[in-house]
């Protein structure tokens, strides 16, 4: 038994090591596994050192960079809809905003800004559900960078514009 622990320590070491080495720095490591637990929370060591991890850090890296276009393409399409925000994030079983970013019409960086913005999940009854949701964009929020007052702007020219623009 001894031994079977020990080779699964190795092994574990050795995936540790090689994404290491493959990633050379501690914040591209950081970024990189940040990626890996967004896309699946529960995942293993193994799976992220492959051709697969790098295709979901390339993605989270293309989602980062594109937030600002992505956030007002989003938020002129949540408008353009003609639903209300209290609508969109009035807590039923399961908020429709919720439901739209599962169904992945809008990512959970928009659904995050949004929320930094409103404070709409601090309305929500607890539940199953909105608390999972919670607790995830919670942690979540601290590995990527929401400058505050920037999205406020772009949300209040969103919401100014809304009728002659959008």
């Amino acid at each position: 038994m001894k031994n079977l622990k020990q080779t699964y320590v190795h092994a574990q070491r050795y995936q540790f090591e090689k994404l290491g080495v493959k990633k050379h720095n501690k914040q591209t490591v950081f970024r990189f596994l940040v990626a890996q637990f967004q896309h699946n929370p529960q995942v293993k060591i193994q799976d992220v050192v492959g051709l697969e991890g790098d295709k979901i850090s390339r993605e989270w890296n293309s989602r980062i960079a594109a937030m600002d276009y992505t956030f007002d393409e989003q938020t002129k399409m949540l408008l353009r809809s003609g639903l209300s925000w209290k609508q969109l994030t009035v807590n039923g079983e399961i908020p429709l905003i919720m439901r739209m970013m599962d169904a992945g019409d809008v990512t959970k960086e928009t659904v995050l800004i949004l929320d930094t913005l409103l404070g709409f999940s601090k309305r929500w009854e607890s539940n199953i559900i909105t608390d999972e949701y919670k607790r995830r964009m919670n942690n979540y929020q601290d590995f990527i960078n929401i400058n505050r007052e920037l999205y406020i702007e772009k949300f209040n020219t969103l919401l100014t514009n809304k009728d002659s623009s959008i």
